[in-house]
């Protein structure tokens, strides 16, 4: 994708590979989303292209912040209770809107798009940048 929704910058790594990596699996998970928005390509025959995209995104993110929270915990970091809570809301929040476009067989909207894509930059070089800087120390 040439002009990408979310386009990676190497300052956004934390450098813990998993993390990195299923950073970046979520950004490429909404630059999809976008991209199948922008090229009006949502639906399949069955009409579930986009619903799978959504749904794929809640999980990725599901996962991430699940391993993201059992290396905090590994690490004995102490911002634990309180990132795991910024987790709990994005995820709650995410799963909220994917619920809402799929119940109203809508289409996401770009402001919401930003919104999530504001918050995920956001939380990598602030929140997930901390806990890297502990963890690496702590190693």
């Amino acid at each position: 994708m040439a002009d990408e929704f979310l386009a990676w910058k190497d300052d956004w790594n934390t450098d813990i590979p998993e993390i990195d990596r299923q950073h970046r699996t979520i950004a490429d998970q909404l630059n999809l989303i976008v991209a199948m928005l922008e090229k009006g390509e949502t639906t399949d025959r069955d009409g579930r292209e986009l619903d799978d995209a959504l749904s794929r995104l809640l999980m990725l993110t599901r996962e991430h912040f699940s391993s993201e929270e059992v290396q905090m915990q590994l690490a004995n970091y102490p911002g634990y209770v309180s990132h795991k809570m910024e987790h709990v809301m994005l995820q709650a929040e995410l799963t909220q809107y994917v619920r809402e476009i799929m119940r109203k067989h809508t289409l996401p909207d770009m402001d919401t798009l930003k919104s999530l894509k504001h918050w995920f930059v956001a939380h990598m070089v602030t929140d997930d940048k901390v806990f890297a800087m502990y963890y690496r120390e702590s190693q």
